[in-house]
This record gives structure tokens, C-alpha cells and sequence, in this order.
């Protein structure tokens, strides 16, 4: 994490202060085991702060943070409820429940799951906790469709083309469109249908698009440089510019959204990337 920790420490104590905290289950990739989760759940008042954690736009950066805050909520929540003794009252006799392990595992400084237990019923707690957790969490703007376009290192290749999900009020979420076909985006149930909607208008204009609405996951196409241009611009010949159709943004790998200025020693090198301009 390149943010201070201290500073990642606050939006964390922000958050369990607030009681914007919310219990989990999930695999561990790595280890293949199951751990319990004090998962943050911020509200739209906390997204500057969040924000503020950021080092870049990137999904890698999105990631890094989230991942970070997520480590520091747990900890903080966990340490708390030890010292308040909470979870340390009798227990029943006989073999707990699997949902009774996740609970005790929750005021635990070990969030474990034994390695015995019933990995299927593992994995049916942790989605429906999951989906309890979505139900909670704070839906963003209304979502639009971005493409991020990839220019070839070659020419006369075809350009890869990402279709994201943007959050219209705070562009710095952006997330795979599969992400979001999956229900795992902090977007309202409508907003694949709007997504669809509005990649459906771009095909119209580059119908090379057709073949992401056609597959089971929309998320990556490939395009040549007469429709990444032809997306852009308003015909043929012509040197009058105009945006992608509304509710669509399109980036290239060194221009901004909507047309905003790349960094100094940024700037899009000649030739198609630079048609390709929002």
C-alpha cells in the first residue's frame, strides 16, 4: 500500500466509528481456506476520504486500497471486541453449526474456518452473506458504460477495447463490466440493462461492438482503427468532432475521460491514438 498507514487508519476508524461495518465469510485464494470478515460498508459521505487513499485511477490502485482498508477494518473491529469481552460469554453444548463457527470466528483474533468443515456449505453461507452485504451497501451514481481503449504496438493490428462500468457521480470507480454482470458492483440491479443499452447505441456506430453483446460476459472486443475512429468522429473525411453517444465514455491509455488533458509528458503520441481522442 503506498498510502501512509496512518492515513488509511483513519478512514478505517471513520468507518468502524460510524458503524459502517458489516460481518462476511470468503475464500482465501492463496490458502483455499475459509475466513471470516468485518467487511466496510461506507456510505456516499465517506467516498472523498476513500478517494483520498487513491494513487491513481487504475482498477490495480482501486484494488490495493480496498484491499488495505479491508485489512484495517477487520483489525480494528476485532481488537475492539475483544476488549470489550464481547463473544466470551457460555456457550451451548454439543457441535456448533456452521453458522455458529463463522459468529465465534468473528470475535476472534483467528478468523479461520476449520479445514474440515463442509466446503460446498462454506461456499453457499459465503454468497448468501455476500449478497446480505450487497443488499446493504451504498449504490453509487447511476453507472455508465466506459471503454478503455488499447492502442496496438503494431500497426495495422486491431485495438483491444475493455467495456467498464463508471459511476457517473465519482469517475474514480470504475469497475469490469463482468464485475458488474456478476452483482459483484456497488451499482443499482437496472444498471447492466442501461450498460446494454448504451453499448447496443455504440454498436450502431461500430458494429464490430455487436459481438460483446452477443457473448455470455460482455467485457473485452477488438476493433480496427477505422471503427475506434469512426466511434469518435462524425463521418469519413470530416474534421468536426463529436462525443460518443450519451452515457458513454471512451479512454485511450494516455488521455482522460470526456476529453480532460493527460498529464504533463502524457500526451497521446501521433497518428490514431490521437483520433481516438474523447
Amino acid at each position: 500500500m503506498t498510502e501512509p498507514r496512518d492515513k488509511v487508519a483513519a478512514v478505517a476508524a471513520a468507518l468502524v466509528s460510524a458503524g459502517r461495518v458489516i460481518p462476511g465469510l470468503a475464500l482465501d485464494p492463496p490458502s483455499g481456506r475459509y475466513r471470516s470478515w468485518w467487511w466496510p460498508l461506507p456510505t456516499s459521505s465517506h467516498r472523498l476520504a476513500i478517494a483520498s487513499l487513491l494513487s491513481g485511477p487504475s482498477l490495480e490502485a482501486q484494488a490495493e486500497v480496498a484491499g488495505a482498508l479491508a485489512d484495517e477494518v477487520d483489525a480494528l473491529v476485532r481488537r475492539q471486541l475483544l476488549e470489550s469481552s464481547t463473544g466470551s460469554g457460555a456457550r451451548r453444548s454439543g457441535r456448533p453449526s456452521l453458522t455458529e463457527m463463522w459468529l465465534r470466528s468473528l470475535v476472534s483474533t483467528d478468523p479461520w474456518l476449520g479445514d474440515g468443515l463442509d466446503r460446498a456449505k462454506l461456499a453457499a453461507l459465503a454468497t448468501t452473506l455476500a449478497a446480505w452485504a450487497r443488499s446493504g451497501a451504498v449504490v453509487g451514481g447511476r453507472a455508465r458504460l466506459c471503454m478503455r481503449v488499447h492502442e496496438p504496438e503494431r500497426a495495422n493490428a486491431e485495438w483491444a477495447v475493455e467495456l467498464l462500468a463508471q459511476d457517473r457521480e465519482e469517475p474514480s470507480l470504475v469497475v469490469p463490466f463482468s464485475e458488474l454482470w456478476n452483482g459483484h458492483a456497488p451499482f443499482a440491479p437496472d444498471a447492466v440493462q442501461d450498460l446494454l443499452a448504451a453499448l447496443a447505441r455504440m454498436a450502431r456506430l461500430a458494429p464490430e461492438l455487436a459481438a460483446a453483446l452477443e457473448s455470455s460476459v460482455p467485457g473485452l472486443v477488438t476493433l480496427t482503427d477505422q471503427a475506434v475512429t469512426t466511434i469518435l468522429r462524425s463521418g469519413p473525411g470530416r474534421r468536426r468532432h463529436r462525443r460518443p453517444p450519451a452515457g458513454v465514455v471512451v479512454l485511450t491509455r494516455s488521455v482522460g475521460p470526456e476529453g480532460q488533458s493527460p498529464p504533463r509528458g502524457q500526451e497521446p503520441r501521433p497518428g490514431c491514438g490521437r483520433q481516438a481522442r474523447a
